[in-house]
């Protein structure tokens, strides 16, 4: 099963890059179920339900640690 696309854009203005996220429920990207993989978040962008981690699991698989250490041996 695939993860829920991402809503979020940046758009460039004069003053600077703004962001924002199309998602009909407002929560933050680390909460977002389309960023799970790399931050964990649980939350539906498109129904604003919060799923079970569990099920996330067995649905996506596990999630991407920022701290994995990618060195090979013999490095």
């Amino acid at each position: 099963m695939r993860l829920p696309k991402c809503t979020g854009y940046t758009e460039f203005t004069d003053c600077g890059n703004e962001y924002d996220c199309e998602a009909q429920h407002d929560r933050s990207c680390e909460d977002c179920l389309s960023l799970y993989k790399l931050y964990g978040g649980l939350w539906n962008p498109d129904t604003g339900k919060k799923i079970n981690p569990i099920i996330a699991f067995i649905l996506y698989g596990s999630k991407k640690h920022k701290t994995q250490n990618t060195k090979h041996k013999g490095e």
